[in-house]
């Protein structure tokens, strides 16, 4: 209850326990035992709770979950591999990048496991040639890095991108010096996005968060196009600098074979969750997605901390991310308030705007917003071809500076000539009819709730809002569209006020 911010129905202990269904037999129990519930689990009930408490997860053994999941997406996706030194080594890379006859700049990346599909899911032409992934929110050890570095750079040479945790840049940075020592050509460009914390006053600095898939999007493009080492970290150290993040969590995420946690009340999210689930900058209450996004929007462009080179008149590309949990509907109702608000409320063009799971936190409910300032070259990096299998198809394009509706075609029963201009004279029948109309409907809009109930039981409990929707329809198009002197042109008129704004079964029946 608490991941969908739900308050719990029950009201006492063991009163809640009565809605919930009794456990399936297991098919190891003899027939005496099968009687809705298991015997307690070797170590009692101490053990038994502990089982209680721990997150669910489809996976096998906690330790495996990072290389089984290589295993799987090198299936699903033929353009990638792997290096064959499970599990100390877990790298992600380009098929065709193999041997070290790579004859382009290799972009690599990568850190803790956890955020899929980053860092693996965006390993392709255009974007990474390879990815090292760590243990679940642990860093990659320095062997696994030179592993990746030694497998995919040629003479042209390896820009490493590192999101600012330090754990990540001692090991990619000495990693760095170790292959610099073999004769590699190595640059380093370091991503801190994170603009939900005060500027520091320590030397941790800002986090990496969702912006680093901007600026491996960038990278990788430049590579592509040929560019030499120097150029493409150029490019990669402008996009790093130009770009801002800030996340937002409804829940915390469980790693796998661990405890879910309760540090976020069932009504409380949390503003500035990193997305290793670290303490953000507040616990607040539970606020519409309007009020969250105008939040974030404000933390990112804030000219106090100055995170973001960004002010009136300049031009934007926006990132939508979900970070574990979210539906697709929920980042879309945020997209919807985020464009508007930077181009009315700050004067920021959008150019591009990216929607969807890029970088998550495991089974985090939440989302994090980016903002990076574009010009041409930063669009054309992001609209050039990629074969990575977690970069949105179909986002290349220009972005219109205003997208208006299509006219709805008018229905031959609903003519503009047939609205009323004026309070008809209702004949006897007529009122009768006009009585009976507004009586039917008020009595089902107070029904809204004892349908929904009803309908939950057996449904999905629609059933009276769908009929509220369509008796308020029904009392607002009366005033205007019904002849109620003409009982069948009425009735005809209903089922047009009908056909538009009920759906589901009701609406059709």
């Amino acid at each position: 209850a608490s991941k969908g911010k739900k308050k719990a129905t029950g009201t006492r202990g063991g009163d809640s326990l009565r809605t919930a269904r009794p456990p399936l037999p297991h098919p190891n129990l003899s027939a005496g035992d099968r009687r809705g519930a298991r015997p307690p689990p070797p170590g009692g009930l101490p053990l038994l709770l502990a089982m209680a408490l721990q997150g669910k997860k489809l996976i096998n053994n906690p330790d495996d979950v990072v290389t089984e999941f290589i295993e799987g997406l090198v299936e699903t996706y033929p353009g990638l591999q792997y290096l064959d030194g499970f599990p100390e080594i877990k790298v992600v890379l380009r098929a065709d990048a193999v041997g070290g006859a790579y004859d382009k700049v290799a972009v690599i990346s990568g850190g803790g496991s956890g955020h899929e599909p980053a860092h693996a899911g965006f390993v392709g032409p255009g974007m990474l040639t390879a990815a090292v992934s760590g243990d679940v929110f642990a860093s990659p050890p320095v062997d696994s890095i030179l592993a990746a570095i030694r497998a995919v750079t040629g003479t042209m040479g390896c820009l490493l991108i590192i999101k600012n945790y330090t754990g990540d840049r001692l090991n990619f940075g000495l990693a760095a010096e170790q292959a610099k020592s073999e004769g590699y050509k190595i640059e380093m460009v370091i991503v801190g996005d994170d603009c939900a914390l005060p500027p520091p006053r320590g030397i941790a600095g800002r986090r990496g968060l969702a912006g680093t898939i901007l600026v491996h999007k960038v990278a990788g493009a430049a590579a592509d196009a040929g560019l030499s080492l120097a150029d493409v970290a150029a490019e990669a150290k402008h996009a790093s600098e130009a770009v801002g993040t800030m996340g937002v969590a409804l829940s915390v995420c469980t790693l796998p074979g661990q405890v879910t946690s309760d540090r976020l009340g069932p009504e409380q999210i949390e503003l500035g969750l990193g997305i290793h689930g670290e303490p953000g900058a507040a616990v607040v209450e539970l606020q519409t997605v309007d009020v969250v996004v105008e939040h974030v929007l404000k933390q990112i462009l804030s000219q106090e901390t100055q995170y973001l080179p960004i002010t009136r008149g300049s031009n934007a590309v926006l990132l939508i991310n979900g970070l574990g949990a979210t539906p697709v509907m929920e980042l879309m109702i945020a997209a919807r308030k985020a464009v508007p608000e930077l181009q009315l409320e700050y004067g920021i063009a959008v150019d591009r705007v990216y929607t969807g799971t890029f970088m998550t936190s495991l089974d985090m409910a939440g989302l994090s917003i980016t903002i990076m300032r574009s010009d041409e070259n930063i669009l054309q990096r992001l609209d050039a071809p990629t074969k990575a299998p977690a970069w949105p198809v179909g986002s290349e394009g220009n972005r219109p500076p205003a997208k208006f509706p299509v006219a709805v075609p008018p229905s031959p029963s609903m003519k503009d000539d047939e609205i009323l201009s004026e309070r008809q004279e209702l004949s006897k029948q007529g009122c009768m009819l006009e009585a009976a109309i507004e009586a039917a409907a008020k009595e089902l809009i107070d029904l809204k709730d004892n349908l929904n109930d009803w309908d939950s039981k057996v449904g999905d409990g629609d059933c009276g809002t769908t009929m509220y929707r369509g008796a308020t329809a029904i009392l607002e198009d009366m005033k205007t569209r019904y002849h109620l002197n003409d009982a069948a042109g009425t009735v005809n008129e209903i089922g047009s006020t009908i056909r538009k704004v009920m759906g589901g079964t009701s609406g059709i029946l």
